[in-house]
């Protein structure tokens, strides 16, 4: 099909698209796999937002203005593109990496609840 075989992925910022509209099950499975949607919500900047309206994969930009989010998350947006289009490889987060962070925030986490002021 020309979807499948022209367009690698699509991009979209506060899209307010459903996937309903879209009829064919090929292509609403082809959304699913290929498109990111980034919305403003306030959860961390990148994590997912469940939404199953949409049909695709939901980012948080972690914005309150829906005008902000191409500008803020442009460098995200660009690397999904890229990826797709296979001029770069996926950014790999290695576990040491992961631990430390997730050590150093329980370590504030303890901290900040047995300080005495």
């Amino acid at each position: 099909s020309i979807l499948k075989d022209r367009i690698k992925c699509v991009a979209m910022s506060n899209s307010v698209h459903t996937r309903d509209l879209i009829k064919n099950e090929g292509a609403r499975a082809w959304l699913f796999s290929n498109g990111i949607n980034w919305l403003v919500s306030q959860k961390e900047k990148g994590a997912t937002i469940t939404d199953p309206r949409f049909g695709c994969t939901c980012i948080s930009s972690n914005l309150e203005i829906a005008d902000f989010t191409l500008t803020e998350c442009i460098d995200e947006i660009m690397d999904f593109i890229f990826i797709k289009m296979g001029d770069i490889e996926p950014k790999e987060v290695e576990e040491t990496e992961v631990e430390e962070e997730d050590l150093q925030k329980e370590l504030e986490e303890h901290l900040e609840i047995n300080s005495v002021e």
